[in-house]
């Protein structure tokens, strides 16, 4: 969430103010892909098969905490941090 949060403040501080209604929308966004990524589906065909990919990567963050794959719903910032495993 902070991740979230701070990407917005960064955004808007660099392109101008959003509308509230786009903040409302992106959030929603944000939090049923969130859901999604702590469900660890295993959905084998496409466009699925990437979202199971990511589902089982977040899942070893929840196996053991010490691991990495800290990202909620990307492992952009996994990648970034060097925290991918």
């Amino acid at each position: 969430l902070a991740l979230y949060m701070g990407s917005v403040a960064v955004l808007a501080a660099l392109m101008g103010p959003f509308h509230v209604v786009t903040v409302v929308a992106t959030f929603v966004v944000f939090f049923q892909l969130n859901q999604i990524n702590h469900t660890h589906v295993d959905l084998p065909r496409f466009p699925f098969k990437t979202l199971s990919w990511i589902t089982a990567k977040h899942h070893v963050h929840h196996e053991n905490m010490h691991k990495g794959n800290y990202a909620t719903i990307t492992l952009f910032y996994d990648k970034i941090f060097g925290t991918l495993d």
